[in-house]
């Protein structure tokens, strides 16, 4: 029982770094994507 809400847990972890991960890529993206109009 312990060892699956432990695995719960580090299942909800990881989706959160993941979550977290593509939301500072489309940031960055984004940024970039900016960048590059404005320069054109």
């Amino acid at each position: 029982m312990n060892s699956t809400i432990e695995a719960q847990k580090r299942l909800k972890l990881l989706q959160i770094h993941f979550a977290v991960d593509i939301a500072l890529f489309d940031l960055t993206a984004n940024g970039k994507i900016q960048q590059w109009s404005t320069d054109a």
